[in-house]
């Protein structure tokens, strides 16, 4: 079958098609009919995938299969799992299985990403707000500064020095930052400049415990459920480091495959590829492998860093709040001052 190269299923679309196949299997719908009916109530942009799963079965493909060639990338723990369902007799289960993790995965995500939208929201409104008082206000100000005869403080010869720069270069700087921006954010795609970036975070004070907390709580969900699938523990750390997004803590994952082939435990394999996951965390893989109960010892483990992200980032928030509103506030001071100021010495003289 044809492999199409187009771009990743997202993870809502995912979570969706999984969750109806697992509903139907339930009520004992066949897939075939299954993904005909969703093709014809589904949104335009999943119809293609709908299509090509539902022709691929009824030529004979497996699921897995057919996932696999789909015009858009399933990720590979997927794939993985319906595969193992689909051998094992068990496609209904692993397919649940697929559903809670990816909830667990989504949740994780838009606690992180709503706990960080108030701090972007005011760092966004600093940034337009400079811009718009250095290239609006302080190019109409520079005139009337330079007309008056008196000493001007230092904050206001800086603030002179600043309409100038703006005055001139107000569209090539504006032009610059967003520019800037767009080519970060191009470059920040790149596998190199990403595994640098995730790199440098692990060495920011506050930043490296949270990306920490939610790498392992994502590597110990994903394993904890592939492992309850009946997935081999190399197999399944290969494919939960394929899926894991922080290039650090994936080579990590990766260093301890050697480890586990020549007849090592997992928990020493972890204590030696560095010092990336807590004694705590590797002594109790280490009891969990010893005991028969890794499965509930990851699933433990994620549900704890889960908590601790969740903590992380409430701490995080409320300590960026009165920072963020304190440099509003010296930004919008300190101008309104450096205005003020001179005009009020002007007016004093005269009197």
């Amino acid at each position: 079958m044809l492999k199409f190269l187009v771009r990743r299923a997202t993870p809502m679309e995912v979570l969706t098609l999984m969750r109806n196949l697992s509903v139907t299997l339930k009520a004992g719908v066949p897939l075939t009919r299954a993904l005909a009916l969703f093709e014809q109530d589904s949104p335009l942009r999943l119809r293609p995938i709908l299509r090509h799963l539902r022709r691929s079965l009824e030529t004979g493909h497996p699921l897995a299969q057919a996932l696999q060639s789909s015009p858009r990338a399933f990720p590979p723990l997927v794939i993985n799992l319906v595969r193992t369902g689909e051998l094992g007799g068990t496609l209904r289960e692993n397919l649940e299985q697929i559903v809670k993790h990816l909830k667990k995965v989504l949740d994780l995500k838009r606690k992180i990403r709503s706990a960080m939208m108030y701090p972007m929201f005011v760092l966004i409104a600093l940034v337009g707000l400079g811009l718009s008082v250095g290239t609006l206000v302080l190019p109409e100000l520079l005139p009337l500064f330079e007309s008056l005869d008196v000493e001007l403080p230092w904050t206001t010869k800086i603030l002179l020095k600043l309409a100038a720069f703006f005055e001139l270069y107000s569209f090539p700087f504006t032009v610059g930052v967003f520019s800037s921006i767009i080519l970060l954010f191009a470059l920040s795609r790149l596998e190199a400049v990403r595994s640098f970036l995730h790199r440098c975070t692990l060495l920011l004070p506050y930043v490296r415990v949270l990306q920490k907390q939610s790498a392992i709580a994502y590597i110990a969900g994903t394993l904890a459920t592939l492992l309850r699938s009946g997935i081999p523990i190399q197999e399944a750390v290969l494919a939960t480091a394929d899926a894991t997004n922080n290039r650090v803590f994936r080579r990590a994952l990766q260093k301890t495959l050697p480890a586990i082939k020549s007849g090592h435990t997992f928990a020493h394999a972890l204590a030696e590829s560095g010092k990336l996951f807590p004694d705590m965390t590797v002594a109790l893989v280490d009891i969990g492998e010893s005991t028969g109960t890794l499965v509930e010892t990851m699933e433990y483990l994620a549900e704890y860093y889960e908590g601790e992200v969740d903590y992380s980032m409430r701490n995080l928030t409320v300590a960026l709040e009165p920072l963020l509103l304190i440099l509003i506030g010296l930004l919008v001071g300190g101008t309104v001052l450096s205005i003020i100021t001179p005009i009020y010495d002007v007016t004093g003289s005269i009197q």
